[in-house]
């Protein structure tokens, strides 16, 4: 039950306008350039290495959602806690939209 709260919270989260959670305070504008960031922790959050963190990113994140760490490595798994989960999220949210350069 408890996993099936937190995916429909994470659910309306993505569903919230970019803008709230970006890490730029102006509003997102799809005919703007992507973002530039040097934070080194926005190389981490890129997930299939395109040096974008994007849409892609988002779904390989998706994917690896309330996974534990067993034998594998989750590449989600961006706090090191073992578990996929909402506050992973947290991490990856304000960096959408950004090049990582």
């Amino acid at each position: 039950m408890k996993q099936v709260f937190q995916f429909v919270l994470l659910l309306g989260i993505l569903a919230l306008p970019h803008s709230i959670y970006s890490a730029s305070n102006e509003p997102a504008d799809a005919t703007r350039p992507v973002l530039e960031n040097t934070d080194p922790r926005c190389k981490q959050l890129d997930l299939n290495g395109n040096d974008r963190v994007d849409t892609p990113d988002l779904l390989i994140f998706l994917g690896e959602y309330g996974s534990r760490y067993q034998l594998g490595w989750l590449r989600a798994d961006f706090n090191s806690n073992g578990l996929v989960d909402l506050y992973d999220l947290m991490f990856l949210l304000p960096y959408m939209n950004q090049s990582c350069n």
